[in-house]
C-alpha cells in the first residue's frame, strides 16, 4: 500500500481547496492532449492505472475501451508524521473515474473516506470527506484546525500527486507523438496542477498552439522588442536586467529546439553543464515554470537528481561550437568548464551560469520524472525536469 508524506505552502490548503459538487467532495482535473486520440489516451491511462492500482484493495475495477472509461478503487496510507517511536497515519479510500475522449482526459476522485487508528480504542475512527475536510469543518477564520486540518492537507497532497502522475503519463506520450510527427518539436511538459484546475499544455506542440502560452509571439532573433524590465533589484548578475517571467522573449521555443540552451547544475563541490535540445516554458500550478528533457546517460544526470535548483542559459549562434561540443557529456571532465572558454558566474542563490549567455533562467526544481517506455524515447532513457522559474535575467 503506497504512502505519501510531503507538504506545500499553507495557502494551498485554505478556502476553496476542497471542491464540493452538490454537497459531495469531488476533485477533478482535465488533461488536454491535442495530438492524441481516445484510444491512445485510454491505453496510456489504463497502463498507468494498472501500475498504480495493483493491490487487493487498491485496484482497477472497471474498464470499457469503447467509452474510454476506467474506474479504480484507491486504498492507501496518508502519513501525517513518522519517527522511530511513533507513526501517525490514516487509511484513505476513494474512487477514481477516468474518461478519455479525443484530445482530452477527465479525471475525478470522489467517495473519499478514512479509517484512523487511535490509541484510546481498538476500532479505528471512521470519517467521510464531506464531514471532515470541507471548508466548513476543517477551517476556522481561514486557518486549519489541527485534526481535520491534517486530513485535509494530506488528502490534497495525495490528489495533487495522483493528478501530476497521470499528467506525466499523458504528456510523455504527447512528447513521443510530437517527436514522430515533426522533425523538431518542443516536448510536452507534465503540468503540475491543483485539484480544481482545468489544465492546458504549457508549451506548443506542433502544429497546435497553446491557448494560453506564457511566452510572447515567436520572432526570428534574440534582439526582438525589449521585454518589460522589472524595477532595479539587488542580486542581479552584472550586465543583466531582471524581467518578469511572463515577458520571456517569444523565440525561446525555437532556441530550445535549435540546441541553444544549456543547463548548469552545481552541488557546491562540483559543477557541470550540458546542451539540451528539448524544453518549454509555461504556467503550471499557477506558477511560471520551465521544463527540459534530460538524458539519463549524461554525467550531469546525477547532479540533476540531487539538485534543488539550477539555471537554464541561452546563447546566440556565435557560441555554436561550444553548444555542439557539449551536447553529449557522458563522462566526468574536471576541465570541461575551463576548456569551454565560457566565464562561470554565481547567482545570489548559489546557482551557476555563464556570463556569455544573453538570457539566464534560474529555476527551483519541482519534479524529475522518468520518460522511459514511451514510443520514440531515447534508448538510454530520458527524464522530464520541471522547475519553477525564480528569476529571469536578460542582457
Amino acid at each position: 500500500m503506497p504512502g505519501i508524506l510531503f507538504a506545500q505552502k499553507e495557502e494551498h490548503y485554505l478556502a476553496g481547496a476542497v471542491p464540493e459538487v452538490d454537497g459531495k467532495v469531488v476533485f477533478s482535473k482535465t488533461i488536454k492532449a491535442p495530438s492524441l486520440s481516445q484510444e491512445q489516451l485510454y491505453e496510456a491511462m489504463l497502463s498507468w492505472a494498472g501500475d498504480y492500482y495493483n493491490g487487493e484493495k487498491n485496484r482497477v475495477v472497471y474498464q470499457k475501451p469503447e467509452e474510454g472509461a476506467i474506474a479504480c478503487l484507491g486504498n492507501e496510507y496518508i502519513v501525517f508524521s513518522s519517527s522511530a517511536l511513533s507513526l501517525d497515519r490514516t487509511t484513505i479510500n476513494y474512487l477514481m473515474r477516468i474518461v478519455c475522449v479525443d484530445q482530452r482526459c477527465d479525471l475525478e476522485i470522489s467517495g473519499i473516506r478514512y479509517e484512523y487508528n487511535v490509541s484510546y480504542q481498538k476500532q479505528p475512527e471512521k470519517y467521510v470527506a464531506e464531514e471532515w475536510i470541507t471548508d466548513k469543518i476543517a477551517l476556522r477564520n481561514n486557518k486549519l484546525l489541527r485534526v481535520p486540518g491534517k486530513f485535509r492537507k494530506g488528502t490534497i497532497d495525495l490528489i495533487d500527486k495522483l493528478f501530476v502522475d497521470a499528467t506525466n503519463k499523458i504528456n510523455g506520450l504527447v512528447s513521443a507523438s510530437a517527436s514522430a510527427a515533426a522533425p523538431v518539436t518542443a516536448a510536452a511538459v507534465p503540468a503540475v496542477t491543483s485539484q480544481t484546475a482545468v489544465v492546458t499544455p504549457v508549451v506548443p506542440v506542433a502544429p497546435v498552439v497553446a491557448a494560453t502560452p506564457l511566452i510572447a509571439a515567436t520572432t526570428t532573433a534574440a534582439a526582438q522588442a525589449q521585454p518589460e524590465v522589472l524595477p532595479v533589484q539587488a542580486n542581479v548578475p552584472a550586465g543583466y536586467k531582471a524581467v518578469a517571467a511572463d515577458k520571456i522573449p517569444g523565440n525561446i521555443i525555437r532556441m530550445m529546439q535549435n540546441d541553444q540552451m544549456m543547463i548548469t547544475v552545481s552541488n557546491g563541490q562540483e559543477t557541470d553543464f550540458a546542451t539540451l535540445s528539448s524544453g518549454g516554458v509555461g504556467y503550471a500550478f499557477s506558477k511560471p515554470v520551465a521544463f527540459c528533457i534530460t538524458e539519463s546517460g549524461k554525467h550531469i544526470a546525477s547532479l540533476i537528481e540531487s539538485a534543488s535548483s539550477y539555471t537554464l542559459s541561452f546563447y546566440t549562434e556565435a557560441y555554436r561550437d561550444v553548444l555542439d561540443k557539449n551536447k553529449d557529456n557522458r563522462s566526468k571532465d574536471p576541465d570541461r568548464i575551463q576548456n569551454s572558454g565560457l566565464t562561470l558566474i554565481t547567482t545570489s542563490n548559489g546557482n551557476k551560469a555563464f556570463s556569455e549567455a544573453w538570457m539566464i533562467i534560474e529555476c527551483k526544481k519541482i519534479s524529475l520524472s522518468q520518460q522511459n517506455g514511451t514510443a520514440g524515447a531515447p534508448a538510454n532513457g530520458s527524464k522530464i525536469l520541471l522547475g519553477e522559474i525564480q528569476n529571469v535575467w536578460i542582457k
